[in-house]
Order: C-alpha cells, then sequence, then structure tokens
C-alpha cells in the first residue's frame, strides 16, 4: 500500500523539486501537496511532478494556518511524514514588511505542529511519524569570514534579519513539540540552493533573466559577501536522507560550495556570453543581451547600495549528515548552473523574462 507524504509549500521552488524526487525515487509513494499559491507558488512548477508521478501527485490549494484544513488531509489519506517547505523566504520582502513571514513561517508552523500532534496521537502511531521543518543557515547570524569556524548544528542562533528570525522562531517550536510531547520531529539547514523552478527575484535567476534582457543586474554594496551554493536535486537528496534515516529531534546542517556574490554573477555572465556567443538562434531570441550589442554581460553589473544588516558569510559544517547518514552532492556547481540556465531557456518565455 502507497503511503502519502505531505509536502507543505510544495508548488514553491524547493518543495515543488522535493516532490517530484519524492515521486522519482519512490514507486510506493503518493505525495500531497499542500499550497496557498502565494507569488512564489506556481502550479505549473509541479508539470514535473506530474509527468513523474502521475495521479500519485495530489494538490490542494491550501493555508497551513488552517489547522482545521491540515487534520482533515491528515486523517483523510492517513499522513505519517510531513515535509514543511512553505515558508515566506525573501530577505528583502521581510525587511520592507514581515508581517506575512511571521504568520507564514511561525503561526503556520504552530498549526502544523499541532495538527500532526493531535491526528497522530489519535492514530495511535508515533514510530513511523516523521515532521521535517525546512529551516535555513541564516538562522546562524554571520561568520566575520570564510576562515572562521563553519557553523556546527550546536550553534547558538543569532538570526539577524527578520526572515531568518522568524524560522529561528519556527526551529524553536518544532523543538519545543519534540521534547514537550514527543513528537517525532527533524530540521535541516540548507544552503542557498538554485536550479529548477526558482523564482526570478532570487540571486541566480535574476542575474540570468535580467542579461539575457540586456537589464542592470545589482549587486549589493561590494558584493563580496560569502555564500554556499548547492543544486536543488542535491538539496532535495539530503532532506529525503534525513527523513528517512535521521534522528528525532536531531537538526543537519546541508552545506554547499562558497562564493562571493561577485564571483557568482561574474560566472554566470562569464557562461552566459559563452553560450550566446556560439548560439545565433539564441542571440535573435535575446537581441537586447550584451552580446548581441558588443559588449560583455558583465557591463551591466551595477553596484547599489547595501542591504540593511546585510551578513557577511553563511558557511556551515555539514559533517554530521555526511558521518552519520552517509549523504553527499552529486552536482558540481558548473554542471548546476548550466542545468540551471538550459532550464531557464526552455521554460521560459521572453515576455516573462
Amino acid at each position: 500500500m502507497s503511503e502519502y507524504i505531505m509536502v507543505t509549500g510544495g508548488a514553491g521552488f524547493i518543495g515543488s523539486n522535493f516532490a517530484a524526487y519524492l515521486l522519482e525515487h519512490y514507486s510506493d509513494v503518493r505525495v500531497l501537496v499542500l499550497d496557498k499559491l502565494t507569488y512564489a507558488g506556481n502550479p505549473a512548477n509541479l508539470d514535473m511532478a506530474r509527468r513523474i508521478g502521475g495521479d500519485r501527485l495530489l494538490f490542494v490549494k491550501g493555508d497551513i494556518c488552517d489547522t482545521v484544513l491540515v487534520e482533515s488531509l491528515i486523517r483523510e489519506y492517513r499522513i505519517l511524514k510531513v515535509v514543511n517547505f512553505a515558508a515566506e523566504s525573501h530577505v528583502d520582502r521581510s525587511i520592507a514588511d514581515a508581517d506575512d513571514f511571521i504568520k507564514t513561517n511561525i503561526e503556520g508552523t504552530y498549526s502544523l505542529l499541532k495538527a500532526c500532534r493531535k491526528c497522530w496521537n489519535d492514530f495511535g502511531k508515533t514510530e513511523n511519524t516523521r515532521f521535517h521543518q525546512i529551516s535555513t543557515d541564516e538562522v546562524y547570524g554571520s561568520l566575520s569570514s570564510p576562515d572562521d569556524r563553519h557553523f556546527t548544528e550546536g550553534q547558538v542562533y543569532l538570526p539577524n534579519s527578520p526572515y531568518a528570525s522568524s524560522k529561528a522562531s519556527a526551529d524553536l517550536l518544532v523543538r519545543s513539540f519534540n521534547r514537550t510531547y514527543g513528537l517525532n520531529t527533524t530540521v535541516t539547514h540548507g544552503s542557498n540552493t538554485y536550479g529548477y523552478c526558482q523564482h526570478p527575484e532570487k540571486l541566480i535567476p535574476m542575474t540570468l533573466t535580467r542579461a539575457l534582457n540586456g537589464q542592470e543586474i545589482p549587486i549589493y554594496g561590494s558584493g563580496n559577501q560569502v555564500r554556499e551554493w548547492i543544486f536543488v536535486t542535491d538539496h532535495c537528496k539530503a532532506v529525503d536522507y534525513v527523513l528517512r534515516y535521521g534522528k528525532s529531534g536531531e537538526h543537519y546542517n546541508i552545506d554547499g560550495i562558497p562564493m562571493t556574490n561577485n564571483e557568482m554573477v561574474n560566472g554566470i555572465l562569464s557562461m552566459l556570453d559563452s553560450v550566446l556567443e556560439s548560439d545565433a538562434g539564441l542571440r535573435a531570441r535575446f537581441p537586447d543581451a550584451a552580446v548581441c550589442r558588443g559588449m560583455r554581460s558583465a557591463d551591466l553589473i551595477r553596484h547599489v547600495t547595501d542591504r540593511p544588516g546585510h551578513d557577511i558569510c553563511y558557511a556551515v559544517n555539514a559533517e554530521k549528515i555526511e558521518r552519520e547518514l552517509g549523504f553527499k552532492r552529486d552536482v558540481e556547481l558548473e554542471a548546476g548552473l548550466r542545468m540551471t540556465f538550459e532550464w531557464y531557456l526552455g521554460n521560459c518565455l521572453k515576455s516573462e523574462i
């Protein structure tokens, strides 16, 4: 008999990729996606999961803050595993107005935890259940430089943005339900993720799409801020390892390849120029790209006023997930960026870019 796994926020970037990952790797799994479909959620993001899983994918439009709805779905489909990707995640938006971040990231997580606890207690089952929380490396705060000791899972939380603070608060709620009520929970702290279906407000798709249209590419401050980058399928693989093999009550860091924002943007633009120079059809499709006007895409870069409270460096120590669960990344940065670029070319019309 197939088991249902609930993936909240499953019409978003990583959530939709995770739904596809589960359906591709486990023939006995069904995925119920619950998503409110805010600006960052797109039903089309689930096309890959539908192609892979067919009727093993079920989509429900709804809000994780609706505890009654969540309970009804858990009961109807006998759901024993919930993976919470649902979140407001754009730091700039949280700085401008954090209301939605408090509502979704904190109250929404609390709603899910309440529903899971109540239903699983009523089921009389705890050993096969799992509530998995998708967190972020940003809850740890900022390192002074990449040479500092990387954050471990025992690091004290020192979030610096309203977004990171809301995720830290959610993590603490998860901890409390594990320690107080015995709920089977795990948490992962992922690095910056890129790949298929990412919203164009994020750095990599923003850089690609603006460059293709010959638009200025903003970089905050000096651009020397360091981030770790992981391809979305590797992030999904890590979450799956923790969901299945992680120890209840534990946190697991997921690291990536460290680069400054300057290095990342310039690397993307160099790749883009190389592809455009060798592909006349692509140049015809994007006549406003810098290469088509006798320029380099890097000429489009503009350094702008830095973001308030901008963290200097995120870097996590991922020895725990590697040592205890055997997780290793599969996708190197250059290959991941090329796959990302090809996906955007194949799935985004110029008018949408």
